[in-house]
């Protein structure tokens, strides 16, 4: 029994089914490209909110051992760094004490000035960018250590890879101060490559084990 075969029909089949492949495909990799971007903004959100509790933490130890000269000190010191690594921004670090039955509250703000308005915004406030958290926390860690009189030794874990690249310079610029200045050594544990030309060391881990680069 002959049977006729429709070759046009199976050219058009396997055409159509080649056309259906390769709008898989690309489905397949915008998906993936979604799920990696996602990914990004989950982890820079995680390591914003890890640097929101460094900060919270350094607050309460504040809270205790504030006082009227410590204010003043306190809010020289922080916004001097802030002066120095945003340079472009009129940026002042403010510290309210209030007292209740003996018990002494600080909260603390960020002051900026544009266009001859002052702006007070909450260190807890969303709004405020990761960078920003990330100097004003390690400047507050930077004056523990002086206040007790502690080890200058400070690890960071990603703790400053939200600080953009316009301010990395300013930032290295003041990291290298504090360690001619004051002998600080800062352990910074991070996958930003932004950093390493800056490090006096560097050592890749890898399976467990480490290699200086």
């Amino acid at each position: 029994m002959k049977t006729d075969i429709d070759i046009e029909n199976l050219l058009w089949k396997a055409q159509k089914f080649d056309f259906l492949k390769d709008e898989n495909e690309k489905s397949l990799d915008a998906l993936s490209k979604d799920i990696e971007i996602k990914k990004e903004k989950y982890e820079k959100s995680v390591e914003i909110d890890k640097q929101l509790s460094d900060v919270f933490y350094n607050i309460k130890i504040l809270s205790e051992l504030i006082s009227k000269s410590n204010i003043e000190q306190i809010e020289s010191f922080v916004t001097g760094i802030l002066k120095t690594v945003f340079f472009d921004r009129d940026f002042s670090f403010v510290v309210e004490v209030s007292e209740k039955r003996d018990a002494k509250n600080a909260n603390f703000f960020l002051s900026e000035t544009i266009n001859g308005e002052t702006y007070n915004t909450p260190l807890k406030a969303s709004r405020l960018s990761g960078g920003v958290i990330s100097v004003v926390g390690f400047s507050l860690q930077i004056y523990f250590i002086n206040f007790f009189n502690l080890s200058p030794v400070i690890f960071v874990d990603e703790g400053f890879a939200a600080i953009s690249d316009e301010y990395l310079p300013y930032f290295f610029s003041f990291l290298k101060k504090i360690k001619e200045n004051f002998g600080f050594i800062i352990v910074l544990i991070t996958h930003d490559e932004r950093f390493m030309a800056e490090a006096d060391k560097v050592y890749l881990v890898e399976d467990g084990t480490f290699t200086v680069v």
